[in-house]
């Protein structure tokens, strides 16, 4: 269920998690749409079930045969800049060797790391991917179990996102012209809504469109609704 502080533009999260900053339209215009699930990718990926020795955030700290860390660790750092916005971002380790990426007033591990990604799910409107089978390849012994993990999880990330943009996608473009026309709202105000707000907005509207059309067809005498049950909208929005 989505909570009532996603509607702020700045989140105050449990866990020394710190406060996130929910970006605008005007700043995901500005990345582009199309970029905006590849910046945010690092969310939108989960561990195994059932497997506790490995956990997403650990993913990002693996080495490749030559013990080098790879790209992932990027990908984190600089959605993490985005979200927090802040530049500037720093490692510790605990007396227990566990790795603490700290940034603004965050310090995010792998015992609290789930919680951010499930936020940043919620506040863009992305579902948790399905199972899908694993993809084998060779790799050090030390490395594999977790190598293999990370390639799982982004072939079911790229098939879920495929599945999304057959359905029905309107474009950023589309819904803030949609949302401004709705409400009579002049386009700043709309640029400058979260971008959560906005697509709660347009969901909204959508839903209201529903049940405006059943209701049409229910008192036109026209059409056998007695089998069809509709929900007022007011019951609907904001869910």
């Amino acid at each position: 269920m989505l909570k009532d502080e996603y509607l702020l533009r700045e989140i105050q999260l449990s866990n020394d998690l710190g406060t996130i900053i929910v970006p605008t339209v005007k700043e995901v215009l500005k990345i582009k749409e199309e970029n905006l699930i590849n910046l945010l990718y690092p969310f939108f990926i989960e561990p195994k079930e059932n497997n506790e020795d490995i956990k997403l955030f650990d993913v990002f700290f693996f080495k490749d045969e030559n013990g080098k860390l790879t790209d992932l660790l990027i990908l984190l750092v600089n959605v993490l800049k985005f979200i927090y916005k802040n530049d500037q971002v720093e490692f510790d380790t605990d007396i227990y060797g566990n790795i603490n990426i700290k940034i603004s007033d965050a310090k995010i591990n792998r015992d609290n790391f789930d919680i951010l990604s499930e936020t940043i799910r919620d506040l863009f409107f992305v579902p948790k991917p399905k199972e899908k089978e694993n993809e084998i390849i060779q790799v050090s012994e030390e490395n594999k179990a977790i190598l293999e993990e990370y390639l799982r999880l982004k072939q079911q990330h790229e098939l879920e996102m495929e599945e999304l943009n057959k359905k029905n996608h309107k474009t950023l473009h589309q819904i803030i012209t949609i949302v401004a026309s709705q409400c009579f709202w002049d386009y700043d105000k709309v640029l400058n809504m979260t971008y959560y707000r906005l697509i709660n907005s347009y969901m909204s509207i959508f839903k209201i469109d529903n049940y405006e059309t059943y209701r049409r067809y229910v008192t036109s005498g026209n059409f056998d609704m007695k089998n069809h049950q509709q929900k007022h909208w007011t019951d609907e929005v904001g869910k």
